[in-house]
Parts: structure tokens; sequence; C-alpha cells
């Protein structure tokens, strides 16, 4: 009995921390940007021109760039 509570509990602790992670994560499936900042792009394809073009059109400022992949 001792292992299925411990199952338990342990499903338990990651549902009370999913529950919050996920609702502090809706803003960014939103595709909005605060005011000020420019629109977030995406990348279609593999013609990466369009991106290198915007990330160096301001070149003495600091950058970021963040690539995401589902895998």
């Amino acid at each position: 009995m001792s292992g299925l509570r411990l199952r338990i509990g342990i499903v338990a602790v990651i549902a009370a921390l999913a529950a919050p992670a996920a609702w502090a994560l809706t803003p960014l499936a939103t595709h909005m940007t605060p005011p000020g900042q420019p629109p977030l792009e995406s990348i279609a394809g593999r013609d990466l021109t369009p991106v290198r073009a915007l990330f160096n059109r301001e070149a003495d400022r600091p950058r970021l760039f963040v690539l995401l992949s589902p895998t």
C-alpha cells in the first residue's frame, strides 16, 4: 500500500505544480507583444535572409535570438 500512496502523492504534487505553470505560460501562446515591442517574427521555410536582416538592422544594440523547437 505504501507504494500506491507514494505514486498518488507524486501525481498530486506534479498536478499542483503543472496548473500554475500552464496558467503562467498562457500569455506566450497568444502571440501578443507588449506596447513598444515589435511584433514577433516567425520563420517559414529554410530561407533565413529576412531573419538575418532583422537581426543585423540594429547591430549597435544588444539583441537576443531565440530558436524554439518542438523536439
